[in-house]
């Protein structure tokens, strides 16, 4: 199953890319070492007024900078569970759009499991509860970023 959320982010390219080639725990939101030095986050969804989240194990590749965009790849499993969870393997890409902003997209792929039952359950239910998910988790990345790329400044 594929998914794609972009953010705009107030802020200049150069000043964001600084922002997103710095380590990743000081833009990718809530990243944390846990006990075995695994690096975690969560998602989460919203139901009603309440936050469900899930501790993800993050893992981050090393930038791709190219003159007119920046990538990075990035992947995550449930830190608890995970043959009950999928994997999802994706990359950020960071553009301008225009003067004094940036854009900030997230495009990635999973498979669901537990094979056809799994993918039933995910095209009833559990697609739009992943789509939700990577689309708050990218709006806090950008809302991060965003925050980073203020105290930044570009070289």
């Amino acid at each position: 199953m594929d998914l794609r959320v972009e953010e705009i982010i107030d802020q200049p390219y150069a000043s964001v890319q600084k922002a997103l080639l710095a380590d990743p725990g000081k833009w990718l939101p809530s990243l944390a070492n846990d006990a075995g030095k695994r690096l975690i986050t969560e998602l989460a969804v919203h139901i009603g007024s309440a936050r469900v989240a899930r501790t993800v194990e993050v893992e981050v590749a090393p930038p791709t900078i190219y003159p007119d965009r920046s990538e990075i790849f990035i992947s995550w499993k449930s830190a608890g569970m995970p043959s009950l969870f999928p994997e999802l393997r994706g990359q950020f890409e960071l553009a301008a759009v225009e003067a004094g902003r940036s854009r900030l997209s997230f495009e990635a792929s999973y498979e669901p499991p537990g094979r056809l039952a799994g993918q039933l359950v995910d095209q009833a239910l559990m697609h739009r509860v992943a789509e939700a998910s990577v689309r708050e988790f990218v709006l806090r990345t950008a809302e991060a970023l965003g925050r980073r790329a203020k105290a930044v400044k570009p070289d």
